[in-house]
């Protein structure tokens, strides 16, 4: 099991929320990796917590990576 590609992974998600059109219209810009110190607007997304399960098989290693979207 790898975290190699986790934070590549939590970039890519992380744009494309940023960039999906109907959701910047619910909550604009407010879409955190970790909700920021002081006041935060009352309706936001956050990328949470990652697990990750080995899912290597007889071709070769590999990783089932599951996170929470809040």
């Amino acid at each position: 099991m790898s975290y190699a590609v986790s934070a590549a992974l939590q970039t890519a998600v992380f744009d494309a929320l940023s960039a999906d059109a109907a959701l910047a219209a619910e909550v604009g810009a407010s879409v955190y990796d970790a909700v920021p110190a002081g006041s935060v607007p009352d309706i936001y997304v956050q990328l949470g917590s990652e697990t990750v399960r080995d899912a290597s098989d007889g071709s070769g290693g590999g990783a089932a990576h599951a996170l929470n979207v809040s």
